[in-house]
């Protein structure tokens, strides 16, 4: 059975902005799985669209000097302008995460409830109380939603810097809650 090519402007940004550092960085897919230590067929569903990048494939990519904002948002420059430890020689891998805790932070920091983050991030209750809990690792979706609601995704990696982008304390920020049962959007704001 012969396997179709996805249409370009069907497949997400985000895939075709993985695609355009793997093609800077003069990879093959069987060699971006050996640097981003990952196996050759997530490459592949990446750059099909059937998969976002993960945090595990954003920390290697911030390992390589890339600017996770412009992967997931197309914000700020492609490359740093600092390079990492890694990038630099100094160590083998710099290893980054996501904690539960700072998940807990963003949805602290907007008071808003699990429901409501799951909601606000296009996902469910279920999987935000998991990723929160720490019984499951966020996905390349939430990160993505994170990333589109002004969240730093070079910030949650690596903890260093603003956790909101182009936010301050005190800003207001708008979201449409669609409530089960309703007719229409109902409009929420918070302030962080």
């Amino acid at each position: 059975m012969a396997r179709h090519a996805t249409p370009l402007n069907r497949i997400p940004r985000v895939c075709r902005r993985f695609h355009a550092i793997r093609e800077q960085l003069q990879w093959t897919q069987r060699d971006a799985g050996q640097h981003l230590n990952v196996c050759s067929s997530l490459i592949q569903r990446i750059e099909r669209g059937q998969e976002r990048p993960g945090w595990r494939v954003a920390f290697a990519l911030r390992n390589e000097g890339f600017c996770l904002d412009w992967l997931y948002t197309e914000r700020g420059p492609m490359l740093l302008s600092e390079p990492t430890p890694y990038s630099a020689g100094l160590f083998p891998l710099y290893r980054y995460s996501i904690t539960p805790q700072q998940l807990h932070s963003i949805r602290a920091q907007l008071s808003l409830s699990q429901r409501r983050a799951a909601t606000m991030f296009d996902t469910t209750a279920a999987t935000w109380k998991r990723c929160e809990s720490g019984q499951l690792e966020p996905k390349g979706t939430l990160l993505e939603a994170l990333a589109e609601r002004d969240v730093s995704i070079n910030t949650l990696i690596t903890g260093e810097g603003r956790l909101f982008r182009g936010m301050r304390f005190g800003s207001q920020i708008e979201l449409a809650l669609a409530d089960s049962g309703e007719e229409g959007a109902r409009r929420d704001v918070y302030t962080l």
